[in-house]
């Protein structure tokens, strides 16, 4: 695509082609091009890997404790993953059923609470999870019902399962103490994290209920769908803290009041994310003008 230049890229051949313009489901391939790289000698510079996605921002570098051994991963606690899901559990069932050389983990059915992303582990686990992530990700495709039922988190669920079939233990920690990634506004502080996720879309208001400034990565979408590279533009500053004001997020945070240390976090990502965008070069490598991009972004599907 228009950007393999700007960002080191590889290539595999989707299952699901559509998602490369427009799906229903664009991580339907995810898990399906990581196990394809995983067996590459790229896959192999280093000892592990650290899974992100395109809406985190590093504010410093890793810590070396999430560097763990083999068979142990370090990642992050969502609480909306049950680790009981019974969709998943079934999905399992029939899994160990079609394999009966796989040996169930010992003790009763129980998920790691967590996603694929952020995760940090050991590139040979990596390739013992990720065909199987892949292999679970088609599983809850059919029936409708089941992929209904399971919904967007299915692909979290299926790695989920993949880990805990391939006996690689995660230890998970969600926001004071994870020590990979805090969500302005959702958060007080950064903590010990050293990623932020822009996932929240936070809207800030006065007591007047007037909108003084807001930022959400959906606005961008047209981007991704045949557009082409938006030209980089730094995000306006969001207000300063100012108890009379009675700053507020927008009525899906309750309580709404929007604190100081919420208010710096975002701050800190607005500050980190404009860095990034005077750093950057305005026209993606390999193109003479962002016109030029956004024309290939228009043909590429």
């Amino acid at each position: 695509d228009e950007l393999m230049m700007e960002i080191p890229t590889m290539r595999f051949e989707p299952n699901q082609g559509q998602c490369d313009t427009w799906c229903d489901y664009p991580v339907a391939d995810r898990s399906l091009a990581i196990a394809q790289w995983s067996k590459t000698t790229d896959s192999m510079r280093c000892s592990h890997v650290m899974m992100v996605e395109t809406d985190y921002i590093y504010i410093k570098t890793a810590p070396l404790s999430v560097l763990l051994p083999p068979g142990q991963a370090v990642g992050f606690k969502y609480g909306y993953i049950s680790p009981y899901e019974s969709n998943m559990k079934g999905v399992l069932e029939s899994y160990y059923a079609d394999n009966p050389d796989v040996e169930k983990p010992p003790g009763p059915f129980k998920l790691p609470q967590t996603g694929n992303a952020p995760s940090c582990l050991n590139v040979g686990d990596l390739r013992r999870v990720a065909p199987l992530w892949a292999e679970f990700v088609e599983r809850t495709q059919r029936p409708e019902s089941l992929r209904k039922a399971m919904g967007w988190l299915r692909d979290m669920y299926a790695y989920d399962a993949a880990a805990l079939v391939a006996g690689v233990e995660h230890t998970v920690a969600g926001w004071p103490d994870t020590l990979l990634m805090a969500q302005p506004p959702a958060d007080e502080s950064a903590g010990n994290a050293f990623i932020l996720h822009y996932t929240w879309g936070p809207e800030i208001y006065d007591k007047a209920e007037k909108q003084l400034w807001m930022f959400d990565k959906r606005a961008y979408g047209g981007g991704q769908y045949m557009k082409g590279p938006y030209a980089l533009t730094p995000l306006a500053e969001p207000p300063t803290f100012d108890e009379a004001t009675g700053l507020q997020l927008q009525t899906f945070f309750q309580p709404r009041r929007l604190s100081r240390g919420k208010l710096e976090l975002i701050r800190t990502l607005v500050g980190e994310f404009n860095e990034a965008v005077g750093k950057l070069p305005r026209i993606p490598k390999g193109h003479a003008t962002l016109e030029m991009a956004e024309a290939m972004a228009s043909t590429a599907g």
